[in-house]
């Protein structure tokens, strides 16, 4: 009996070989889509699994709240908070502090610039990451010790058996290797090359914790808590460090500063408003977008089942005549589906498995296989498959197996199966164009948000020098200045903040304003730091070292700034003193130095050179070789130990939109992957309908029609659902844009473009598609048509 359902399937299949291969490529698109989608979600979840009970662990939050603003997050917390917390927690609390820096690792000749993460000496308590050689709990007991991993072992010593061996910290502190561990994978938040103690010289702890900064946020706090109530336990030490420590200054002015405690996946989540991990949005929004893709060929891969059904309405009549019952009918008419449903399933997992590398370098992921974790990816795929192969021929095996045998011999068709599929390719396209116009907005989006940033200044690239707070202020100094002068280059300036940074320093006072609070944020740049910029001082002057000694307090303040004090006229704010003796020399305009997320709001400007941690160097376009080659060799005439950290302003705004990238990168396939088969299906469909009309086609040849005429009517009938979805769609593209463009406070119009090229691209590739099948069917002489079947 299944070896002729098998046989009988097979056969109807090879005979219709055209509808298979559409409803094969289609599902099977869509299904390596899903299936990519639920690898990387697995990604995401399985964040820092690999950790002995990762559950345990927690990370503790820094929250700041104002009563006109949403607030914000961030790991980072005073670098005294570890301590306080763990002396009102109990001895069952394990906490320790993380602080991340990099230095210069130097074995004999080799030297690299590494990132390094100085942890107190329980850190491998709480993070427990495995060990290739050494002991955990005596690894860091000494502020000599180092821990290295595997890899960062590999780099600088040539093998991974290096306990017992010594190492350099930026060329002034030697340390020995007391430990070696396995590489982690790149899901985790523990990826640094080498581990070391909290106090050793190359530490930036000891000051941090020597000033006692409360408005000072820098180090990462994590504890493991052993007794049942340690969650409890732990978030009351949190309130009440906050209010023996915030509790009368945010009484006083409003705001609200807390700390709060989240376990390792709530904070990859994005759960805390920042994140190393994913973000709670674009997994959320990739996830709806396979989920509605997956759906379009669903649907595609019914209506087209649907549309076959027809075809074998006399075969169903014939068996039924002889006897067939109707559950052996059902069974017959539910294999075809279901064979093209698994072979979908098969060429989806073969797409998935040819497409990884691919897509890992892109995204910079290790997704892994759907095989890992016991298999249930692939299991998921398969069982989604099925599912579809059992939509798409419940309802025509049911329907044909209930006809009349007079009725199926008659070929009198299954009710109103016409109306079913039109309204199907209606839904299909309306996601598909939905898509289209949300994406296209998308698009214009993030290229309106890179134009926002200064990564070049009359086509001459700037270049970043960052980790200048290591060197010593002589060196710094003569480092700037030798650039400043390089014939090579054209200027280069101090400053510790450039676009592409999140950390910006937020001050609330009320001194500068009577009876007001003001907020702005706070920089320290030198007076060539505008002209790098090509920005001119519109009021008053740029910093000069010669007139504005640190202590002078002295300030330049963009526009915002001088309207948020008080003055609309720039020119007028030039010389005031406010707050503490602050004294503002300069007007600049708004330079965009946040995001759009974020709209450009009041900065000030100081001259400090000892806060100075990165050079912007500007570079002519026209010599960029000899310009990079000019920089390195000042470096390391100045800085022969130190390697040089430098990189393109454009590098450093990429790494800010990667997030809005990767979301219209993926949205861009999403939509292609939805046209692709949406226009497949439309195309069965056309193909179904030209052949069911080959008769008709006789008859109006027969009559004088041409084949443009019968062309053109087979494509204006096509044409009809996919108009009807483009009025359907554009309501809910409109919402969905709407919802997106509320993210930026900097943002596009929603214009009309979006929506009449995905509505003219749509109706006129889809009738191009249907014009050149409907040309070649309406080609048939007419003879050869009216003998049809």
């Amino acid at each position: 009996m299944w070896e002729n359902l098998l046989i009988t399937s097979l056969r109807v299949l090879w005979r219709d070989r055209l509808y298979a291969a559409i409803n094969l490529a289609g599902l099977a698109a869509a299904l390596a889509a899903v299936t990519l989608i639920a690898l990387w979600v697995r990604y995401e979840l399985t964040w820092d699994r690999f950790l002995a009970d990762p559950g345990e662990v927690r990370v503790i939050v820094a929250r700041y709240a104002r009563p006109d603003s949403p607030g914000a997050a961030s790991f980072a917390t005073p670098a005294n908070l570890g301590p306080r917390v763990a002396a009102r927690t109990g001895d069952d609390a394990l906490v320790t502090r993380l602080r991340n820096a990099s230095r210069v690792l130097s074995v004999g000749e080799r030297r690299s610039n590494e990132h390094v993460a100085f942890v107190d000496p329980g850190f491998f308590r709480v993070v427990t990451l495995p060990f290739l050689a050494g002991d955990p709990a005596t690894a860091l007991a000494a502020p000599d010790g180092l821990v290295l991993s595997a890899a960062a072992a590999q780099r600088l010593f040539g093998r991974i058996d290096v306990v017992g061996r010594t190492v350099e910290i930026d060329a002034r502190t030697t340390l020995a290797v007391t430990g070696v561990t396995a590489d982690p994978p790149r899901n985790s938040n523990f990826r640094a090359a080498a581990f070391a103690h909290a106090a050793n010289p190359a530490s930036p702890l000891p000051d941090a914790e020597r000033e006692n900064r409360w408005d000072s946020f820098s180090v990462m706090v994590l504890a493991r808590l052993a007794a049942p109530d340690r969650d409890a336990r732990l978030a009351a030490a949190l309130d009440a460090v906050a209010r023996q420590e915030f509790g009368p200054a945010d009484a006083a002015s409003g705001t609200r500063r807390s700390f709060t405690a989240h376990r390792l996946r709530e904070a990859q989540l994005g759960a805390i408003g920042e994140t190393n991990g994913a973000d709670r949005a674009l997994l959320s929004t990739i996830v709806g977008i396979g989920l509605l893709v997956l759906a379009l060929a669903s649907v595609n891969f019914i209506s087209l089942s649907l549309a076959r059904a027809t075809h074998r309405i006399r075969e169903a009549g014939i068996r039924k005549s002889l006897g067939a019952s109707r559950a052996s009918l059902v069974l017959l008419f539910l294999v075809e589906p279901l064979l093209l449903a698994l072979g979908a399933a098969l060429l989806a997992i073969a797409l998935v498995e040819s497409t990884l590398p691919m897509v890992n370098a892109q995204l910079q992921f290790d997704l892994g296989t759907p095989y890992q974790d016991g298999g249930w990816i692939a299991l998921v795929t398969a069982t989604i498959a099925v599912l579809v192969g059992l939509l798409a021929g419940a309802y025509p095996a049911l329907a044909l197996a209930s006809l009349r045998p007079v009725a199926a011999l008659r070929n009198s068709g299954l009710g109103n199966g016409h109306a079913v599929r039109q309204t199907l390719v209606v839904l299909q396209f309306a996601i598909a164009v939905a898509l289209v116009i949300t994406t296209l907005f998308m698009q214009q989006q993030a290229s309106f948000a890179r134009t926002l940033n200064l990564t070049q200044v009359a086509g001459d690239p700037l270049v970043v020098l960052s980790r200048l707070e290591g060197l010593q202020a002589s060196v710094r100094e003569t480092l700037l200045a030798r650039l400043a002068a390089s014939p090579t280059l054209r200027g280069a300036a101090g400053t510790s903040l450039v676009q592409g940074d999140s950390k910006h320093s937020t001050v609330s006072s009320d001194e500068i304003v009577p009876g007001q609070r003001v907020i702005y944020q706070q920089m320290q740049a030198d007076g060539a730091f505008f002209a790098v910029l090509g920005q001119p001082i519109l009021a008053g002057r740029a910093f000069d070292p010669a007139r504005d000694r640190p202590e002078a307090h002295h300030i330049v303040v963009n526009v915002s700034a001088a309207r948020a004090f008080g003055y609309s006229d720039p020119a007028a704010i030039v010389g005031r003193t406010f707050g503490r003796e602050m004294q503002v020399v300069g007007v600049v305009a708004d330079l965009p130095l946040q995001s759009a997320r974020e709209a450009t709001g009041p900065t000030v400007f100081f001259y400090e050179p000892d806060e100075f941690n990165m050079a912007l160097v500007r570079v002519p376009g026209a010599a960029l070789p000899a310009g990079l080659a000019e920089i390195d060799r000042i470096w390391n005439e100045l800085v022969p130990l130190q390697p040089i950290r430098r990189e393109f302003m454009d590098e450093r705004v990429a790494r800010q939109w990667h997030t809005l990238q990767v979301q219209t990168g993926v949205m861009r396939f999403f939509c292609v992957l939805a046209i692709g088969i949406g226009l497949l299906g439309l195309l069965g469909l056309a193909a179904f309908n030209a052949e069911r009309r080959t008769k008709e086609i006789g008859v109006r040849k027969a009559l004088g029609a041409t084949t443009f005429d019968i062309a053109l009517l087979l494509t204006r009938q096509s044409l009809a659902p996919v108009i009807a979805a483009n009025l359907l769609a554009w309501p809910v593209a409109l919402w969905a844009t709407w919802r997106f463009l509320s993210g930026f406070a900097l943002r596009i119009d929603i214009g009309v473009g979006p929506f009449l090229f995905a509505g003219l691209g749509t109706v006129l590739l889809t009738g191009l598609v249907v014009l050149l099948y409907a040309t070649a069917r309406s080609r048939l002489q007419p003879a050869t048509a009216l003998r049809y079947e």
